[in-house]
This record gives structure tokens, C-alpha cells and sequence, in this order.
């Protein structure tokens, strides 16, 4: 069983129109064939000092 189309083909979406759709991101992603994950980011820290 497929699921229900949740973009219309032929219509145009801006993207700021993608946060406007009432479906979670992983279901619009979907329509895509993408995917995304979310995990934590540890960044490195800068040890110098700032002069201004």
C-alpha cells in the first residue's frame, strides 16, 4: 500500500513554503527519497584570546 502524495506534482513550493505544510520534515523529506539524522555536533573550541 503507498501512501498518500503530500507535494502535488506541478505545483511550484518555495522554501519557506516546505515550513508551512502541516507534515513532519522526515514525511516531506520522503517525497524526496532523502532522509536526515539528528546527533550531537562537538564543535573545537578556540584557546586564543580576542582583542578588539
Amino acid at each position: 500500500m503507498s501512501r498518500p502524495r503530500i507535494l502535488q506534482p506541478g505545483t511550484s513550493y518555495t522554501f519557506s513554503k516546505y515550513f508551512e505544510l502541516p507534515y513532519a520534515p522526515a514525511d516531506i523529506l520522503a517525497e524526496f527519497d532523502c532522509r536526515y539524522e539528528r546527533q550531537r555536533l562537538d564543535l573545537p573550541k578556540y584557546e586564543g584570546n580576542f582583542n578588539s
